[in-house]
């Protein structure tokens, strides 16, 4: 256990230490105003927030390069010490949540003298240093950035690539400094990740990623797409389709088939896939104030308003989707829609939609810049399936077109 509020930052000096004690810090003091207020539904978010995305699933990974590749025991044994110091504190915070679980934890660590439930609570106004976390922040933006296009391009995840990372001076310096961190959860070639202050030669030849404001990353498409491949998989994709539409054409071709299969193309039109009770729910919960408050919950209800908008109402809109998924965030700016926290999608800005995609912890879009405009889409697979939806929905549109006039003339009994 670390004493004194002052020898804690001192200890911590690498940055990416000082900004993960930094956050627990900031945790505290949220967690225990919150404890005072009554508002158990906030604590419980914020530690959650907190454990899973950014201890469990962003420190811990990220100390693996210290801890196994530094070289230097005394560098491992500070991240030990700092994973050691925050996996204490959270235990803490949740013990009044999770008594027993947090107690048979708290017993199985080293040099344990006594029982959690008479442990002391964590001080608050600890240290923390704000820029430090903006920086951290700033290197979670660039991996999932990184990530999100290795999984759009369906790059083998063994596979090591190629990247040139864009910035100002100062924020390529510190960046450069977690090079060895960001080659580790990126997937990158530690040895082929160049830093510069403006955009590679082959510039036109690689993914374009806009990581945050001031910090960009170039992905040569050499590394990342295998052109036979991917043209032979088009191909595929293509054939599965013109199937998929003979088929739905040959079925309502049937006069037997005609009402069912008209039934089933109303049901994909009225109830698109996608979480509409659960945001319904969770909006409810909004209006109560029982999800908190400020510029996060903004954040978060412009973040649903986008899913919404890109994947279940992009064909009603008639936005201008292209293949792979990506609209452009001027054209959604242009739409009469509001979040149901009453936020017009018209009053944000193109820096909003950035910062609203760059906190979203959840990762559901992707930012794509191209010929100096900005492009999003939504992530994890719903690009594919909203592509299926739209065929399939535009095939059958057609079709209720044509069988109209004979249905209304010609009614039909079904057993």
């Amino acid at each position: 256990m670390l004493g004194g509020k002052k020898k804690i930052l001192c200890l911590f000096r690498h940055h990416l230490f000082i900004c993960i004690v930094s956050k627990l810090h900031m945790l505290i003091d949220a967690v225990t105003e919150s404890y005072n207020k009554y508002f158990f539904g906030d604590v419980g978010r914020e530690i959650y927030d907190f454990f899973w995305g950014d201890f469990a699933d962003w420190y811990i990974e990220a100390s693996k390069a210290t801890i196994y590749h530094s070289g230097d025991d005394s560098v491992a044994l500070v991240a030990q010490t700092v994973l050691l110091y925050i996996f204490e504190h959270i235990l803490k915070l949740l013990h009044p949540f999770m008594p027993f679980v947090t107690e048979e934890l708290w017993q199985a660590l080293p040099n344990r003298r006594e029982a959690l439930i008479i442990s002391s609570w964590p001080q608050t106004s600890l240290p923390r240093s704000t820029d430090l976390v903006k920086r951290f922040e700033n290197l979670q933006a660039l991996t999932r950035a990184v990530r999100n296009a290795r999984a759009e391009y369906s790059v083998e995840p063994a596979k090591r690539i190629t990247a040139s990372i864009v910035g100002s001076e100062e924020v390529i310096q510190y960046i450069s400094e977690e090079k060895e961190v960001l080659a580790l959860l990126s997937k990158l070639d530690f040895d082929n990740i160049h830093f510069a202050d403006s955009p590679p030669e082959d510039a036109k030849q690689s993914v374009h990623l806009i990581a945050s404001e001031g910090l960009e990353a170039y992905l040569p498409l050499a590394d990342m797409v295998d052109i036979s491949a991917e043209v032979q998989c088009l191909s595929k994709r293509l054939s599965k389709m013109q199937t998929e539409y003979e088929g739905l054409k040959a079925r309502l071709n049937s006069p037997k088939k005609t009402k069912v299969s008209l039934l089933w193309m109303s049901a994909i039109h009225i109830y698109p896939s996608g979480g509409r009770g659960q945001d319904m729910k969770y909006d409810r919960e909004r209006s109560r104030g029982r999800s908190g408050s400020g510029s996060k919950d903004k954040i978060d209800a412009l973040g649903r308003l986008l899913t919404r908008t890109l994947r279940q109402m992009a064909t009603e809109l008639n936005l201008n989707m292209r293949s792979d998924g990506y609209v452009k965030v001027e054209d959604l700016l242009k739409l009469n829609m509001k979040a149901f926290a009453n936020i017009p999608l018209r009053s944000q800005t193109v820096d909003d939609i950035k910062e609203a995609v760059r906190k979203d912890n959840k990762q559901r879009f992707s930012l794509l810049e191209e010929n100096g405009e900005l492009q999003i889409r939504a992530n994890q697979g719903h690009t594919v399936m909203l592509m299926k939806c739209n065929v399939r929905t535009s095939c059958l549109l057609d079709l209720w077109t044509s069988f109209m006039p004979f249905i209304l003339h010609h009614p039909l009994d079904f057993p």
